[in-house]
């Protein structure tokens, strides 16, 4: 990319990505009211594939969440720590089940396209340090405000992985200084730097780091999320160049909230010929019930990963399988594990 499009501000950014700042707002204590008002969008809205959000709103939004957090600086520091607001969760939870850091890392590099198309994440090793380097348009918002948290989450997570206060070497911001450093300096402390003129950002530090095992790691939970990583990647790129499969996937996505895993259901929600939908899925290599299974299975992972004492008949009811057997072949195909393996492997151990 020619430097150029790094600092041009997109005019819009999609309502997926605006979520968690929204979400994040009325954590600390703004009223929802007020986050819809200044967003011209209600937060149901926000993560409907098709929402875009103005970003004279977006740096509305965040001037809100500034004020109510004592400083930019202040809100970025925030919002990073608390990572549960942020869309980047669902691949660190994946990440977390790597071996290494090393592999972590590379986790995030080939799924990053899960959170942004336009997302570029990049790992390079020398012979004594490391540098892991990102780059989102978004960066270049509000003075990069909104986006001040990526570094902080990153380095949260390596932090909690090891479960040891590793340092970086340094940390480089693709903004302007914001304000005071001492809340960055503090948090990594190391050096950090903020040029705006800069193409991407990276955190420097020692090669040995990426060694490092990872406390939480476990085989079969990484096998499971590079192989459902890899489906939902391979579906997202299908949908994002068909507007009726990416109404059905998110019908389907919606009814999945309330228990409903049916495709004519979804179909219908998404107001959809059936055979439309149909003919489409099959010209991309496709069955509709696909979007469903995918769904049910990175729910029953997600259900399993919350309290491994669940059992396969609870699945059963909760997910809506016919049986047992029908959720021992579903959640195998999906997932290349089977449910009791997958389970078992967080369970508490002595």
């Amino acid at each position: 990319m020619e430097q150029a499009v790094y600092q041009k501000s997109p005019a819009a950014l999609a309502g997926t990505a605006v979520y968690p700042i929204a979400v994040f707002a009325v954590s600390i204590g703004i009223p929802s009211d007020t986050v819809e008002a200044a967003l011209g969008s209600s937060l149901l809205n926000l993560i409907k594939d098709s929402a875009m959000v103005d970003v004279r709103r977006i740096n509305a939004l965040w001037a809100l969440v500034e004020r109510q957090s004592a400083g930019p600086e202040a809100a970025s520091i925030a919002m990073g720590r608390a990572t549960c607001y942020s869309f980047y969760r669902g691949l660190g939870r994946g990440a977390s089940f790597a071996p290494s850091v090393r592999e972590a890392l590379q986790h995030l590099c080939r799924f990053s396209t899960m959170l942004s198309p336009h997302l570029e994440l990049q790992l390079d090793e020398s012979q004594n340090c490391a540098t892991f380097s990102f780059f989102d348009p978004s960066d270049t918002l509000s003075n990069g405000h909104t986006n001040e948290s990526g570094p902080v989450i990153l380095w949260k997570w390596v932090r909690d992985w090891v479960a040891q206060d590793v340092r970086p070497n340094h940390v480089f911001y693709i903004n302007s200084r914001c304000g005071p450093l001492d809340s960055y300096t503090s948090y990594f402390r190391t050096n950090v730097t903020f040029n705006h003129k800069a193409e991407r950002g990276w955190i420097e530090f020692d090669r040995s780091v990426l060694d490092l095992p990872l406390r939480t790691s476990d085989p079969v939970g990484f096998a499971v999320s590079q192989k459902l990583s890899a489906i939902h990647m391979k579906h997202h790129e299908i949908v994002s160049n068909d507007e009726i499969l990416r109404e059905v996937k998110q019908a389907v996505y919606h009814g999945a909230k309330d228990g409903i895993f049916d495709v004519t259901t979804a179909v219908e929600s998404a107001q959809v010929p059936m055979r439309t939908a149909q003919r489409r899925a099959a010209r991309q290599g496709l069955h509709l019930l696909d979007f469903v299974q995918q769904r049910r299975a990175e729910i029953a992972c997600i259900k399993l990963i919350k309290d491994p004492e669940t059992s396969l008949s609870e699945l059963v009811v909760k997910m809506g399988y016919s049986d047992e057997r029908a959720l021992r072949r579903s959640f195998k195909r999906w997932t290349g594990a089977s449910p009791a393996s997958f389970k078992n492997a967080f369970l508490p151990r002595d």
